[in-house]
């Protein structure tokens, strides 16, 4: 075993090798289907669609290092995107900047 996958827990270190090519093929796949739902999904919460970009791309990043389920699946959905923008609209309209602080 590897001792860098012993040390720190990640039990795909020592898979790279082995499943790299289909890996690249599936984040590519992914890619091309998150990235268009992730604008569309801002679009649908009122706001920016870099934000919906971060919002597909960081849990996506943390989730590739940490998590050990083929099957998880990271990043904005539709219900948490209109619920979102239900509650931001009681804050504003939404050309307003402060939309996006309360967002946060």
């Amino acid at each position: 075993m590897n001792r860098f996958a012993y040390f720190f827990h990640f039990p795909w270190v020592s898979k790279i090798k082995q499943y790299w090519r289909a890996d690249l093929l599936a984040g590519i796949s992914v890619a091309i289907v998150a990235l268009p739902q992730a604008l569309a999904y801002a679009n649908l919460a009122g706001l920016p669609a870099h934000l919906g970009l971060i919002a597909a791309g960081i849990p996506a990043l943390v989730a590739a290092f940490f998590s050990t389920s083929s099957f998880l699946n990271t990043g904005p959905v539709a219900i948490v995107s209109l619920l979102t923008a239900v509650e931001l609209a009681k804050f504003g309209s939404a050309e307003s900047q402060d939309l996006m602080v309360f967002a946060a």
